[in-house]
């Protein structure tokens, strides 16, 4: 137990001395190396979800060891809808870490959601992983995704030795970041990245109250042409309704940084 105090307490001052996402995420690295892992994942995943309709894929941050292909074959194959942590986030609203190969072996996951884990394992070398939930709220799903190439056994003893101070550091990194909406500004990027500068312009009108009908009064585009950009906002934004797209600028802030 001093040992993981010493180490939290360490992590705190380190992590306390900065004030930008990248730098903070700098020193998570260091202390899940330190404690024996080999990389991990971030996870930020909008939950605004209407209809079933999914708004974009998760966004990633990685470290240097966590592979880039798996994370590439993950957004190409949308496997995000076979994830069964992403499952169990929204199901349960349970904050505890989730063990990949446990939950593999006891027969709670589906053949798909098994065969992602098989894929992990097999093709980029996860051999063990587990997942530590940070954020679940109606809008918003985060995490932390840490690997192994230990065997089992092994893996096991590690996670004894180093889980309680692990869970601790990856959600004070995530309270750290979210307290100045760095994870508000990661998220918005791959939305906001669609857009052009005309869709951005009805954008910030739209978040700042103004009604559909007096946008031409505030951007340099007829009424006709307004109606059609919120419509292209909406086919940029997942395929979403006018409805659906008023509830995401009302629930995200997504022109926060």
């Amino acid at each position: 137990m001093d040992a993981s105090n010493k180490i939290i307490g360490s992590f705190c001052s380190e992590l306390y001395t900065v004030k930008s996402f990248e730098p903070h995420f700098k020193i998570y690295e260091k202390y899940i190396k330190l404690l024996g892992y080999d990389g991990a994942c971030y996870t930020f995943l909008p939950k605004i979800q209407v209809a079933n309709i999914p708004l974009v894929n998760p966004v990633f941050k990685r470290t240097k060891h966590f592979p880039q292909a798996f994370l590439d074959n993950y957004e190409k194959q949308q496997f995000h809808h076979h994830d069964f942590t992403i499952r169990k986030g929204k199901e349960n609203c349970s904050y505890i870490p989730m063990d990949w190969r446990d939950n593999e072996l006891n027969g709670d996951l589906s053949d798909e959601e098994k065969k992602l884990i098989i894929f992990a394992r097999d093709n980029h070398g996860i051999t063990n992983a587990f997942t530590i939930p940070t954020q679940i709220s109606d809008a918003i799903l985060a995490g932390a995704t840490v690997i192994s190439s230990l065997p089992d056994h092994d893996f096991k003893q590690l996670k004894i030795e180093t889980l309680n101070t692990l869970d601790i550091i990856t959600k004070l990194f995530h309270d750290k970041c979210s307290s100045s909406l760095s994870l508000v500004s990661i998220f918005s990027k791959p939305l906001l990245n669609k857009l052009n500068p005309t869709e951005m312009a009805v954008l910030r009108c739209l978040v700042d109250g103004i009604p559909t009908k007096q946008l031409a009064d505030y951007v340099e585009i007829s009424h006709t042409s307004a109606k059609n950009v919120i419509c292209n906002l909406c086919n940029k934004l997942g395929g979403i309704n006018r409805d659906q797209l008023f509830f995401l600028i009302g629930r995200v802030n997504i022109l926060q940084s």
